[in-house]
C-alpha cells in the first residue's frame, strides 16, 4: 500500500491515481499549499471589515465637515436677513439645502427670507411711487402693506418695520409738502409743524422752513390788515400768536 501524496490516503501499490481525491500520485503537491489556503477564509472577512472601517471614517468626515459648513451658512444667512440684506440671505439658504435638502428647518428659514425679499420689494415700489408723486396709489399700497404684515407670525418680517416707517414718514412729508400752497390759516400751519416734529427725515427740516416762513407772512398780512383798520390789539395778538411757533 501507497500513501497518497495529496490526500494521504493508502492506495494500492502501482496505482496510478488516488482512488479518493482521484488525483494523479506521480506528481508531487506544492508544498504548504493547504496551510495557504486555509488561512484565506480567515482573514478575509478581517481584511473586508477594515476597509469598511478606513471607508466610513472618510464618510463619517465628510459628511461631519458638510454638518459644519452647513450650520455657518444657516447662521450667516439669519445674520444678513436681520440686516435686511434678504437677497444675500436667500442665496446662503440655496446653498445650504443644496448641501442638506433634508433639513426642513433649511426650507422654513428660505421660505421667510423669500416672504421678506417679497414685502421688501413691495416697499420699494412705494417708495418709486412717492417720488413720482402718485401719494395716493402709494398710500393705499403702504396701507394694505401694514394690514398684511400685522397678520404675519415671522420675526424675520419685524426687519421690515423700519423701511416701512421711513417709507410712511417720506409719503406723510410729501403730503405735507403737496398741502403746503392751500393752507393759509396759521393754526392749521402750524398742526403740520406738530407731525414733522415726528418724522426723523432729513428733508423735513426743509419744510419745517417753509412752514415758519409761511407762519410769519401770514401773522404779517393779518397783522397788517388789523392795524389798518386800527384794530391794534388784534394785530399785536396775531404777531404774538406767530411768533409762539
Amino acid at each position: 500500500m501507497t500513501e497518497c501524496p495529496h490526500c494521504k490516503h493508502m492506495v494500492d501499490d502501482g496505482a496510478r491515481y488516488c482512488s479518493q481525491c482521484g488525483k494523479n500520485l506521480m506528481e508531487t503537491p506544492e508544498p504548504n499549499s493547504t496551510s495557504k489556503r486555509s488561512w484565506l477564509p480567515i482573514i478575509t472577512p478581517f481584511i473586508m471589515l477594515a476597509v469598511m472601517g478606513v471607508a466610513l471614517y472618510f464618510v463619517y468626515d465628510y459628511q461631519k465637515d458638510v454638518n459644519a459648513e452647513v450650520v455657518a451658512m444657516k447662521k450667516e444667512a439669519e445674520q444678513e436677513a436681520l440686516a435686511g440684506e434678504y437677497r444675500e440671505a436667500e442665496k446662503l439658504l440655496v446653498g445650504a439645502i443644496d448641501r442638506r435638502p433634508e433639513l426642513e428647518a433649511l426650507q422654513k428659514e428660505l421660505g421667510s427670507v423669500q416672504e421678506a425679499l417679497t414685502w421688501d420689494q413691495e416697499l420699494e415700489t412705494v417708495g418709486q411711487w412717492i417720488e413720482e408723486g402718485s401719494l395716493k396709489k402709494a398710500s393705499e399700497k403702504l396701507t394694505a402693506i401694514q394690514e398684511s404684515l400685522r397678520q404675519e407670525d415671522s420675526r424675520l418680517l419685524v426687519t421690515l418695520v423700519p423701511k416701512m416707517n421711513e417709507m410712511d414718514s417720506r409719503l406723510t412729508l410729501k403730503e405735507i409738502n403737496q398741502e403746503l400752497s392751500k393752507i393759509t390759516d396759521v393754526d392749521e400751519l402750524a398742526a403740520k409743524l406738530n407731525t414733522l416734529s415726528d418724522l426723523n427725515l432729513e428733508e423735513a427740516s426743509k419744510v419745517r422752513d417753509k412752514i415758519f416762513e409761511k407762519i410769519v407772512n401770514q401773522s404779517t398780512k393779518k397783522a397788517e390788515a388789523a392795524a389798518g383798520e386800527k384794530r391794534y390789539a388784534e394785530a399785536i395778538a396775531i404777531i404774538d400768536q406767530g411768533l409762539q411757533y
